[in-house]
C-alpha cells in the first residue's frame, strides 16, 4: 500500500478562485526571490475576474484540497 495521497485533475469551476489565490500566494510566499506584489486581496481579484473567464484553468486535488493549478491560453501557459 502507497502513502501517497492521489492527485487528481480537473477544470476550475468559479467557486475555485478562493483556493487557487492561496496556492498561488503560498507558492511566493515559499520562493524567497519571487516578491510578492499585490495583495491577498487582489490576488482573489485577478483569479475570480481575469483568470477563470479568459483561460482554461485546470485544478490539481488531493482529497478535498486544491494543491495546484495551471492556466492555459492557447498555447500560452
Amino acid at each position: 500500500m502507497s502513502d501517497r495521497t492521489k492527485i487528481t485533475l480537473r477544470p476550475a469551476t468559479d467557486s475555485d478562485a478562493a483556493a487557487i489565490a492561496k496556492v498561488l500566494r503560498a507558492s511566493l510566499n515559499a520562493l524567497d526571490w519571487m516578491p510578492a506584489l499585490h495583495t491577498p486581496e487582489e490576488d482573489l481579484f485577478f483569479i475570480r475576474d481575469i483568470l477563470l473567464p479568459n483561460q482554461q484553468v485546470t485544478v490539481a486535488v488531493a482529497g478535498e484540497h486544491i494543491v495546484g493549478f495551471i492556466a492555459v491560453n492557447g498555447e500560452w501557459v
